[in-house]
């Protein structure tokens, strides 16, 4: 009773106290439980310390390159000759697959062929089927989800599926062989659809490459052994190469390689979440142990009585114990029941064993801080009783402001970073254009057709197509030389467009003329690739090679560069480069012929900014412009879209439409860094929040033991506004502080957080003073409500208060 008659008396305390912990609680369970999720990826696996997926990092001319997925069969040659290797596992998507299940056709992007060693590496469940199938060609295991939704039960064994890779014209029929449970979200990627992989040995120039390492094999040594293997073997000349051995656990959070099969998370968010965390519990157990500190002090009487009526240190602290004890349960039990219901709003599943040692450790927490003010006032309680009003609370208020400050302008400086990056993409801010991408091959093979349809409506403004989409990674790469340097190779990356796409990105030339003449026909292209690969196996001798090579006419191409080329190629300037014919070094020679540049173009930025903008060889292609790309009007964006659909029915019946804003598209290559901005900015927005209740509580207490200054001034003629400035210089001066102090603080944050970015903002100076002005304007506006309240009083009220 004795405790509930004392949290009665100082209810607004408590009420703050609770609000704060409460706050600071459900931050630190939604935070741990986020964490602790991330870093728990592919550990349910029982082989996980052992499997290792490889990679190569490839320096040239043209910069590095580190995919992660190897090329060539490399794998398996390292497999043959390292005795620490036990086995090899291959996975190779199928590229947005197309995907047909009885009438149903949808695109996957999670469509796999693999090695029979699958389920000897990962510890994905069957429900039905044994692993073996695998072995057999043209086998299929499919998710449980995927099942239930297409066939409408998992007693599937025996049905068929077909399965259509995005650069190839014809579908695979697989025969169901079992049953997979649904991946669990903690694993680095989730297949829907695993097909057998024997059929499909051609096409393993590109795989994900798994090895599983015999038992207490030192993985740093073997990557070493193998970089000494490949060195020792590679020519004279070649360009470097580099061999990754990555633990699989450490993919989701430290891999970020080009073609990831999926996106990954980012040690670099939990850092910043965990460092957000730190500072919102700071500021709530600041306030705690302040408020606990005045409080003691406000009571110093009747805590002098107890003592002289026998009661010792030991008597206090239970007391303060207690109350601790009930305000930590009441804001554990809060925070709890909050945290449930947010939980998913975040995708985060409840983990109520983490939670009840978290509540505990908060709980002990709690009643620490509680407990700390009488440990170091119990031995200068007679000074205390001295004070008569003069209590100073500008550490507190400095330290919780300096947090705030930090977080404000971090988040500030993050959110101009990534608009700034947005800025730099060509048509970044268009929202009236439409992207197609990753078109299957016979769609693409028929873009011109629905080009000449779609530009006969009055809505439609352009019309185009590129190989890659907006935003994403160009891989692909052709050697060239510059005619009469034949001595010099440089290695560069190949970009395909329409002819248009210059203009219909509004990137216009820095020296000559983008070409709109005469471009190679459709025909033309089938040919060159068709004599290519009779040529790469060898059946020069065969009447369809001869008729073929008879029939084809050679093509001198026309060639675009970007700057970055312009300078790897050695050339003064833009115009110098004008001209110049560059002999091309491809294994698709017939398609990718020798020809003369005739435009530079800026570096125009179309995919992410990670990295430095790479030399670009640009050339007009329709073959293998998988992303089509459609401009309209702003305001008729709907009924484009309406006659879009019809259109596409008509042309590519067989394949379904999907279509997104070029927006999404380029804002999908920066999602942890969204995820980084928005993280931080409800950080701040919480600091701001438990600093502003650390104002209120200080406020009040400050003004309420200043209440008979107050009246002796109004009654010696001191006006309102005057009184409300004099109990304003205080706070506001340590707010100033404060913001001086987090300056340099935040600016090497930021500085570390820019380093992600090839392309950085230079850090302005107003967005520390605008965090500044802003903790400036939230703390006047709490003071001088409260302080006018106080100031307003009758004169007669305030000296008689006591």
């Amino acid at each position: 009773m004795k405790i509930l008659r004392k949290l009665k008396r100082n209810v607004l305390w408590h009420i703050i106290n609770l609000t704060g912990l409460s706050i600071a609680f459900i931050t630190a369970l939604l935070v741990i439980t986020f964490v602790n999720k991330e870093l728990s990826y592919d550990n349910f696996h029982s082989k996980s310390d052992r499997i290792y997926r490889i990679t190569t990092e490839s320096f040239s001319s043209a910069g590095s390159m580190h995919p992660a997925r190897v090329a060539g069969e490399l794998s398996q040659n390292l497999t043959e000759l390292l005795p620490e290797v036990e086995s090899l596992l291959r996975i190779l998507p199928f590229k947005r697959a197309l995907i047909e299940i009885n009438q149903n056709r949808f695109y996957s992007n999670h469509a796999f062929s693999c090695d029979s060693t699958f389920f000897d590496f990962f510890d994905f469940k069957l429900i039905s089927g044994t692993p073996d199938a695998l072995d057999q060609p043209y086998k299929v295991f499919i998710s449980k989800s995927l099942a239930e939704k297409y066939f409408g039960s998992t007693d599937v064994v025996g049905k068929i599926i077909k399965v259509k890779h995005q650069q190839v014209p014809d579908a695979l029929e697989y025969t169901v062989a079992g049953i997979m449970q649904d991946f669990p979200e903690n694993s680095h990627f989730h297949a829907e659809i695993l097909c057998s992989f024997t059929e499909y040995d051609n096409k393993t120039s590109w795989a994900y490459s798994y090895m599983m390492l015999g038992k207490d094999v030192n993985a740093e040594a073997l990557e070493k052994k193998i970089n000494d293997l490949i060195s020792e073997d590679r020519p004279a000349g070649a360009n470097k190469m580099l061999v990754h051995l990555q633990n699989i656990r450490d993919i989701h959070l430290h891999s970020h390689k080009e073609r990831e099969m999926e996106a990954n998370g980012d040690i670099k968010s939990i850092y910043l979440m965990l460092g957000g965390l730190i500072v919102i519990l700071l500021i709530a157990l600041t306030n705690y142990i302040n408020l606990s500190r005045v409080q003691f002090i406000a009571n110093i009487k009747i805590s002098h009585i107890k003592r002289i009526n026998g009661a010792g240190r030991f008597n206090l602290i239970m007391d303060n114990m207690a109350e601790s004890l009930i305000l930590s349960f009441c804001s554990v039990l809060l925070g709890l029941f909050l945290s449930v219901k947010l939980s998913g709003l975040f995708g985060l599943n409840p983990d109520f064993a983490l939670w009840a040692v978290l509540s505990i450790a908060f709980i002990l927490l709690i009643i620490l801080s509680g407990i700390i003010p009488l440990l170091f006032l119990w031995p200068k309680m007679n000074e205390l009783s001295a004070l008569k009003g003069k209590l100073s609370y500008s550490f507190p208020l400095f330290f919780q402001f300096l947090l705030a400050i930090i977080a404000i302008s971090i988040s500030l400086n993050m959110s101009l970073q990534m608009s700034d990056l947005y800025n730099k993409h060509p048509k970044a801010k268009e929202s009236g254009l439409l992207v197609l991408p990753a078109n299957q091959w016979n769609a693409v093979q028929r873009f011109g057709l629905l080009k000449t349809e779609l530009l006969k409506s009055p809505y439609v403004k352009n019309v185009s197509a590129a190989m890659e989409e907006p935003g994403g990674d160009i891989l692909d790469g052709i050697n060239i030389e510059l005619e009469g340097l034949s001595d010099q190779d440089f290695a560069i990356n190949l970009f395909t467009t329409d002819t248009n796409f210059f203009q219909f990105m509004d990137i216009q030339p820095i020296a000559g003329e983008l070409y709109t003449g005469t471009t190679p026909s459709a025909e033309w292209e089938q040919k060159a690739i068709q004599l290519g690969n009779l040529e790469a196996m060898g059946h020069e001798d065969t009447e369809m090679y001869k008729t073929l090579k008879d029939d084809f006419v050679e093509h001198t191409d026309h060639f675009i560069l970007n700057e970055s080329a312009v300078k790897m190629l050695g050339f003064k300037n833009p115009e110098e480069a004008i001209g110049k014919r560059i002999i091309t070094h491809h294994h698709m020679k017939y398609i990718f012929p020798s020809g003369i540049v005739v435009a530079v173009v800026p570096d125009f930025h179309y995919t992410n900014l990670h990295n430095e903008e790479e030399p670009l060889l640009t050339m007009y292609r329709k073959t293998f412009n998988y992303c089509f790309l459609i401009e309209c009007k702003k305001e008729m964006v709907g009924p484009v879209i309406s006659d879009l659909e019809k259109l596409w029915k008509e042309i590519n019946p067989e394949f379904p439409l999907e279509y997104e804003l070029i927006s999404d598209s380029y804002q999908k290559i920066y999602l942890p860094e969204m995820s980084q901005l928005r993280v931080m900015t409800v950080l701040s927005l919480i600091s701001i929040i438990l600093a502003a209740l650390g104002i209120v509580a200080m406020t009040i207490f400050n003004l309420q033991r200043r209440i008979k200054e107050i009246g002796i001034r109004k009654v010696n003629g001191a006006k309102t506004i005057e009184i409300v400035r004099m109990l304003n210089t205080e706070t506001l001066r340590w707010v100033l502080i404060s913001g001086i102090v987090a300056i340099p603080v935040a600016i090497t944050i930021v500085n570390k957080w820019l380093e992600n970015f090839a392309y950085k903002i230079s850090i302005p100076w107003w967005t520390f003073a605008l965090a500044i002005l802003f903790c400036l304007i939230v703390s006047a506006c709490i003071v001088n409500l409260i302080s006018i309240r106080i100031a307003n009083r009758n004169p007669v009220e305030s000296l008689r208060y006591e």
